[in-house]
């Protein structure tokens, strides 16, 4: 009954936020010229609160259907590298914000992998959203895509950040529900579930989640996906041909083949 009371409740929010937000892009679209600094900012901040509303709204309900069974994932064929390219750049402007480095690395010739596009990209842009929380300005957050350890069918991401890290002592609960985690002296707002919600969309795509930190040393966070079988590019090595033979002039001068 809970369950219902909160899924009910949430859906019911969904319209009224979305009429309040288009509201204020409305009047701000109209007024933006009239407006001085201090109006901007309360407009400002009226919209990412209202966004800031919105994401606490779809991790309830992401989190519900996830508890009740009802979450689904539709895996299909991808590029590892293009999922987690627009993941990356679309946290660009907030990480740009905050004067942080986000930085986006994939190896060559990586397989294709079999997941849900719009769920692994939500699951990279969570890592993310955590990531730029904790880190300080002029900081560094780095997005890997690269192959899965040896003997392993699968690709693997790595989100790296330049933060005060997790204590060791904490990591077990890091992915717990409704757990926000205070890293070095730093408490960020939150529902608790972004990471709880992310590594359960990995599993039910196959993958597994984990996280390597040292306190004082920032923390990564990685995740796999299963690779294509096949879909390996081989790498291209030089056949160096066998010479022929030397024709009549040049023996005549001694000159031999390269």
């Amino acid at each position: 009954m809970e369950r219902e009371f909160v899924a009910h409740v949430t859906h019911e929010l969904r319209a009224p936020l979305s009429s309040i937000r288009a509201a204020l892009e409305i009047v701000e679209e109209m007024v933006h010229g009239k407006m001085d600094d201090d109006a901007k900012k309360m407009f400002g901040n009226a919209l990412r609160n209202t966004d800031r509303l919105e994401d606490l709204v779809n991790s309830i309900l992401d989190f519900g259907k996830i508890e009740s069974g009802q979450m689904t994932v539709h895996p299909k064929v991808c590029s590892a590298e293009v999922v987690a390219r627009e993941a990356a750049e679309s946290m660009q402007p907030w990480a740009k914000k905050k004067g942080i480095v986000l930085v986006f690395e994939a190896e060559d010739d990586l397989p294709e992998i079999f997941a849900d596009w719009k769920r692994t990209v939500q699951v990279i842009v969570n890592l993310l959203s955590n990531a730029i929380k904790f880190t300080p300005a002029e900081g560094k957050i780095t997005v890997f895509v690269e192959s899965g350890a040896a003997g392993e069918k699968a690709v693997r991401f790595r989100v790296k950040d330049t933060g005060p890290g997790i204590p060791k002592g904490e990591q077990s609960r890091v992915f717990e529900k409704f757990q926000q985690i205070q890293s070095g002296e730093r408490h960020v707002g939150g529902t608790g579930l972004g990471l709880s919600i992310s590594k359960a969309l990995v599993h039910m795509q196959k993958g597994k989640m984990w996280i390597e930190s040292d306190e004082g040393e920032g923390a990564t966070f990685l995740f796999t996906l299963p690779e294509i079988e096949g879909s390996r590019q081989p790498k291209k090595t030089a056949i160096k041909s066998k010479p022929g033979p030397v024709p009549w002039w040049k023996a005549l001068f001694g000159i031999k083949e390269v």
